[in-house]
C-alpha cells in the first residue's frame, strides 16, 4: 500500500505477528521437551482422556501443556509450584512458549503436580524407553546416590506426639456429647466464641498448657461439627503413623523428616534417591524415601531401575553407605556386579581425614 502526499511517495511498513520462540536458539532445551511431550500425548492418548471428557467447560489449561511445563522447569532447578508461578511471571520466552502463551497461577500448576503423579510418572518411564531405543542407555554401568531434598512445608507448622495423644483422649473422652451445657459444647464456647467458661476453668487450663497455637487450631476446627471432628481425629490418626520416634511432625507435608541437610540445617527434608546410566547420564530411576539414611535403598532401586529399564545393569556403583547383605545376595543371585567401597576405603577419600595423617586410615596395618 502506498499513500501520496504532496507528489512524497510514502511506503506503509509491513506489520508481522510475533509468535513465542522465534527469537530462541534452534538448539534451546525447550524445542525438544515439547516435542517428547507431544510424542507421549500421541502415543498414550488415554493419559490425556480427561481433558476431553465433553462435561462442563472447556479446559483452559492442557495437561500436555502443563507437563511440558513442569518437565522444562525441573531441568532449571524450578520444582515447586511457588517458583513455576513466579518464572510465568517473569516473562520468559521459552516458558510462554511451552504453555502456549498461557499463565497458569500457583494454584493450577499445585493442583495439576497434586492430580496427575501417575501422567508424570508414565512420561519418565517413556523417556527411558525411547533412551534406550536410541542407543542413548544402555544398562552396562548404573551408578546410584541420594541426596536431601526440600519438603513442601513449613518448618513451624508441627505438632508434638504429646499433643495428638492429648488431642486424641480429650475427643475420645468429651466429644461424644454434643448437648448442650455439656463439657464439649462448653469447651466450644471458650475457644470458638471467646466465651469464658468458669465451671471448667481447670480443664481450660489443663489444654491450655498442653497444646501449642497449632495444635489448639486442630482443637477449634473439631468443635465446628461432627465432621469437622471426624477429619480431625483421622488427622491426627495419620500424624501418629509418621511419628519417627523422636521428632515433632509436619501438619503441612506429614511423610517428611527432620533430617540434617547439606548445609547442615536440620530441616522436614525428604531423601531423593536416584540413577543414572553412565553411557550419557540418564536418569533411570528415582524415587523419595522417607528413611534419612541410604542403607536400606539399594534393595529398593535394584527393583526400581528393573521395572523402568526392563533388565538389572550389568554394573551398579554406590557409597559405602549402601552396603547390604541383602543387596549383595541379590546382586549375585542376578548377575549383577557390585561396586561399593568398604568403609576403610570410603574414609580413605575423605579429605578430612586425609588431612588428619595420624587418622588410622592413614596407617599401613600388617
Amino acid at each position: 500500500m502506498s499513500l501520496v502526499y504532496d507528489n512524497a511517495t510514502c511506503e506503509q511498513a509491513i506489520f508481522t505477528y510475533a509468535f513465542s520462540g522465534q527469537n530462541l536458539n534452534n538448539d534451546n532445551i525447550v524445542f525438544t521437551v515439547k516435542k517428547l511431550v507431544s510424542n507421549f500425548k500421541r502415543d498414550f492418548p488415554l493419559l490425556f482422556k480427561n481433558d476431553y471428557n465433553g462435561e462442563g467447560r472447556p479446559k483452559e489449561y492442557y495437561s500436555d501443556e502443563l507437563l511440558g511445563f513442569y518437565v522444562y522447569g525441573v531441568y532449571n532447578n524450578r520444582f515447586s509450584s511457588r517458583k513455576l508461578a513466579n518464572w510465568i511471571n517473569n516473562n520468559d520466552e521459552s516458558v510462554n512458549y511451552i504453555l502456549n502463551d498461557k499463565k497458569p497461577k500457583k494454584s493450577t500448576i499445585h493442583r495439576f503436580l497434586q492430580e496427575n503423579s501417575l501422567l508424570i510418572n508414565a512420561f519418565f518411564h517413556y523417556t527411558i524407553i525411547l533412551g534406550i531405543n536410541l542407543g542413548l542407555i544402555d544398562g552396562e554401568c548404573v551408578a546410584v546416590d541420594g541426596t536431601i531434598v526440600k519438603a513442601n512445608s513449613n518448618n513451624f507448622r508441627v505438632i508434638k506426639i504429646e499433643e495428638i495423644e492429648f488431642l486424641q483422649n480429650l475427643i475420645l473422652d468429651y466429644g461424644g456429647n454434643w448437648c448442650k451445657n455439656s463439657i464439649w459444647y462448653k469447651i466450644h464456647k471458650q475457644f470458638n466464641e471467646n466465651k469464658k467458661q468458669e465451671d471448667i476453668d481447670d480443664l481450660i487450663n489443663e489444654i491450655n498448657d498442653n497444646l501449642n497455637k497449632n495444635a489448639l487450631i486442630l482443637l477449634k476446627t473439631a468443635l465446628i461439627s461432627v465432621d469437622n471432628m471426624c477429619y480431625v481425629i483421622d488427622l491426627l490418626d495419620v500424624l501418629k503413623a509418621n511419628y519417627d520416634g523422636k521428632h515433632t511432625i509436619s501438619l503441612t507435608d506429614t511423610e517428611s523428616r527432620w533430617v540434617v541437610d547439606k548445609k547442615g540445617n536440620m530441616g522436614l527434608n525428604y531423601n531423593y534417591q536416584v540413577a543414572v546410566d553412565s553411557k550419557n547420564g540418564m536418569v533411570v530411576g528415582q524415587y523419595l524415601t522417607q528413611n534419612v539414611t541410604d542403607s536400606n535403598e539399594l534393595f529398593e532401586m535394584l527393583h526400581e531401575i528393573k521395572i523402568q529399564m526392563g533388565i538389572n545393569p550389568k554394573v551398579l556403583v554406590a557409597d559405602n553407605g549402601y552396603m547390604d547383605d541383602n543387596v549383595i545376595k541379590y546382586a549375585y543371585e542376578n548377575n549383577i556386579r557390585l561396586l561399593i567401597p568398604d568403609r576403610n576405603e570410603s574414609s580413605k577419600t575423605k579429605s578430612k581425614n586425609r588431612e588428619k595423617p595420624y587418622h588410622k586410615v592413614n596407617f599401613t596395618y600388617n
